[in-house]
């Protein structure tokens, strides 16, 4: 027997789902119009400015733009070609490889990042209080921790 959604789960899916494409879609054209690349390049961009050192090891770069290494090999030859990036051999032990930001990628980052900001404020966060943040955060957080979990990876 097939399960359904209540009413509410229906709505609430169709919202979130919905709000998750739209966001995507924006922050891809801001991305797009700011910088002429894609918006995960600047995830990746991110989490490198945000690493000790501005350096990560590969396999942890693409967990954090939860992308697949091919996928994340693809972008940090792009990035590389393009100046923001660079390959290196692990520091700490000389194995496997680290993808390093560059001045040029910390310039980039640092000129997106308000634009960045100011493409999510205006259509997801304008008009809502301190209180409707906080309720909002407190509904997403445990659904990406499930969502993050080995036991919930995934939808299927």
């Amino acid at each position: 027997m097939a399960e359904h959604l209540s009413a509410a789960g229906n709505r609430a899916w169709r919202a979130l789902a919905l709000t998750s494409h739209l966001l995507d879609a924006e922050l891809e054209r801001q991305t797009q119009h700011d910088a002429g690349m894609p918006h995960i390049y600047y995830v990746l961009l991110v989490a490198l400015y945000e690493a000790p050192a501005r350096r990560m090891r590969a396999g942890a770069l693409a967990d954090a733009g939860r992308i697949s290494p091919s996928r994340l090999s693809h972008a940090v030859r792009s990035m590389a070609a393009s100046g923001w990036v660079a390959r290196e051999r692990a520091a700490a032990d000389g194995r496997g490889q680290e993808v390093v930001l560059t001045a040029a990628g910390i310039d980039l980052v640092r000129r997106l990042a308000p634009l960045q900001l100011a493409a999510v404020r205006a259509p997801l966060l304008e008009g809502m209080t301190e209180a409707d943040l906080l309720r909002l955060a407190g509904l997403l957080e445990p659904l990406v921790a499930r969502l993050e979990s080995p036991a919930g990876a995934g939808l299927g």
